[in-house]
């Protein structure tokens, strides 16, 4: 015979009785995991706020070096022009680094950082009255820093001025091997009187040629100048008239100068 089975034995059959609401320990768990900030995300929120402060200081100080930079090629544009405030500031420096009193600055030509200053020395009324018609010519390299202008390289020469010669030069090397910085040497540089000469073109071995730049000194004599590769090819330089022709040509070898 079969017996009846109480109703409490088909529910322990079936396991504990499933609540559909949290016990009082799941609540504290639940309370406990909503108010408690893990330390990830105070680690996260750490870095977030150095990552912050380090992209704002890279800004301020790209801004700050490009207005640094952007006022020292106002200065060294503004130098090339003559009577400017810089213009005198640069001359002031040259005679400050040549301890000469007065010089004729007769141009300057902007460069990358810096200027190329050309000058005519002072010469004693002795001096002329024993050398005769002679001519000089002088260039410092100056560079233009937040201190002012700094001097970096610069040459010089001076000649009688010759009978049946138009064309008088110098050549400087490149000094960056023992200067640790990079200028823009080599330079050719020199005067012509010869009214029949227009132009100065100076070429070398290695296929390269360039027209010198003038400029005026007096109403007979131009200045001129030419920027060369290191080479140690023979240098070429080539006086010419309006037309074209060579009215006088010297050569120059870099590895004795």
């Amino acid at each position: 015979m079969d017996s009846e089975k109480p109703n409490w034995y088909d529910q322990l059959r079936m396991g504990p009785l499933n609540s559909s609401s949290p016990n009082v320990v799941q609540i504290e768990q639940i309370k406990r995991s909503v108010t408690t900030k893990p330390a990830d995300t105070k680690r996260f929120r750490r870095l977030s706020r150095l990552a912050l402060v380090i992209t704002s200081l890279v800004v301020i100080l790209s801004i700050g070096f490009n207005a640094y930079q952007n006022r020292l090629e106002t200065g060294i544009q503004s130098a090339a022009i003559s009577g400017s405030q810089e213009w005198k500031d640069l001359k002031q420096a040259v005679m400050d680094f040549t301890n000469y009193d007065a010089i004729n600055l007769v141009h300057v030509e902007p460069s990358d950082n810096g200027a190329f200053v050309f000058y005519q020395r002072p010469l004693t009324e002795e001096s002329q009255k024993r050398n005769g018609d002679t001519i000089n010519l002088s260039v410092e390299y100056m560079k233009k820093t937040w201190n002012g202008w700094k001097w970096i390289h610069s040459g010089g020469f001076g000649s009688s001025v010759l009978k049946n010669k138009s064309v008088y030069y110098q050549y400087l090397k490149s000094p960056d091997a023992y200067i640790h910085t990079t200028t823009p040497f080599p330079l050719v540089y020199g005067v012509f009187f010869n009214e029949s000469v227009e132009s100065v073109f100076v070429d070398s071995g290695d296929h390269f040629s360039t027209q010198a730049v003038n400029f005026p000194i007096s109403d007979s004599t131009t200045g001129w100048f030419a920027f060369l590769p290191n080479s140690t090819e023979e240098i070429l330089i080539l006086a010419k008239d309006k037309d074209g022709h060579t009215v006088e040509a010297e050569k120059l070898d870099p590895t004795t100068e």
